[in-house]
């Protein structure tokens, strides 16, 4: 091999590595804000939102900002019919500004308010991420309103992924995790998947609204409510990735 082609092989390459150089990155952002009406110091009214935000020139990956921002909002806001909400600041000052608006009809009636939402990013091969909002909120009433939302998105062109398509095969995942969940709730094959005062619908086993990939494990998250009372809280059904990665679809883990 002569000297000129060796250089050129060797430039050809560096130029390809720096075309494929990634074009974003993810940074988290704070959002807090607290009620200026008195309280007490540790029992105030406030919003603290910890977001996992994607940067980047690329406008299609913008849209995971997006997309998260909707997925937040459904649960925080407090939206008047001529207030119009596109962003994490606007959205504290509203939590906050209609819980002051009662706190000033009612001086005693109101406990202090609550939201907060604490998001994680999982990176996978630079070709997906998933992104975890748990969040809480607490407006009155018996008990607050928590659970998770788990999101995975497409880094090459910001869409969203599917449920059924993160895997490969998703029936044949969907079987041993209703096999799994048998076994864990002493269920046998032939008995009702409601016996134990579950909740699936129509009586048929079905996977979670939410499903949280990491580097480990797979989990399948049931919010409250989802399968069972609130009283049974979240139920968690855990499977290791180095034995169940091959259920999942290799376009994105």
């Amino acid at each position: 091999m002569t000297r000129k082609l060796l250089i050129l092989i060797c430039f050809s390459t560096l130029l390809f590595s720096c075309s494929k150089k990634e074009t974003w990155y993810f940074e988290t952002k704070k959002y807090e804000l607290k009620t200026t009406l008195p309280c007490d110091k540790d029992d105030c009214t406030y919003v603290d939102l910890i977001i996992p935000t994607i940067i980047s020139d690329q406008k299609e990956l913008n849209e995971i900002n997006e997309v998260v921002f909707k997925n937040v909002k459904k649960h925080i806001a407090f939206e008047n019919e001529n207030e119009e909400i596109n962003n994490y600041d606007d959205l504290a000052k509203s939590f906050i500004a209609s819980y002051d608006e009662i706190k000033k009809a009612f001086p005693n009636e109101p406990l202090p308010w609550e939201a907060s939402v604490n998001g994680t990013s999982e990176i996978f091969e630079n070709k997906s991420v998933n992104i975890v909002l748990n969040y809480y909120t607490f407006t009155g009433g018996a008990h607050g309103n928590e659970g998770t939302i788990s999101l995975f998105f497409n880094l090459e062109d910001g869409k969203q992924i599917s449920q059924k398509d993160l895997f490969l095969d998703y029936e044949g995942f969907k079987k041993i995790a209703e096999r799994d969940f048998r076994t864990s709730n002493n269920l046998y094959e032939t008995d009702n998947i409601n016996k134990n005062g579950n909740i699936f619908k129509d009586n048929q086993f079905s996977l979670p609204e939410n499903i949280i990939v990491t580097q480990n494990e797979i989990i399948l998250r049931y919010n409250k409510y989802e399968i069972a009372p609130y009283s049974s809280g979240a139920t968690l059904l855990k499977f290791p990735m180095k034995t169940f990665k091959k259920y999942l679809n290799p376009l994105y883990f």
